[in-house]
């Protein structure tokens, strides 16, 4: 068989800037019947839109699967993940898109302010 398309099959979420995502993703290749594409692929993520991102960007799938594990985003905001092959080809998926969050934010939420403190 031919590749035929990548699917996201754990989408990332639980983004705090500066911090491996919570939920990592994972995609896996298929071939043009719909079963993992055996054959190893390299499997290229970026972010859209563009940001600079950490950790290792590039995996081989092993059994058509690719398993994202220490991807950090360094700028907060909405946005999706976009996984393309390094081969040449067309194939691409995109993840749903989640929100990263500024770290001073998420202390925040966990921590109401009391009465009138100000922050500096």
């Amino acid at each position: 068989g031919v590749v035929d398309r990548i699917v996201v099959y754990q989408q990332p979420s639980g983004g705090i800037e500066r911090e491996t995502l919570l939920q990592q993703p994972s995609v896996q290749i298929l071939d043009d019947t719909g079963l993992p594409f055996l054959e190893a692929k390299e499997v290229q993520v970026d972010a859209e839109p563009s940001q600079q991102m950490l950790g290792n960007t590039r995996l081989t799938t092993a059994g058509g699967t690719a398993n994202f594990t220490d991807l950090v985003l360094i700028d907060k905001g909405w946005l999706r993940l976009r996984f393309s092959l390094l081969d040449g080809s067309s194939v691409v998926a995109t993840s749903n898109y989640f929100a990263v969050q500024d770290g001073f934010e998420t202390l925040d939420v966990a921590c109401p302010k009391a009465g009138s403190a100000s922050h500096t």
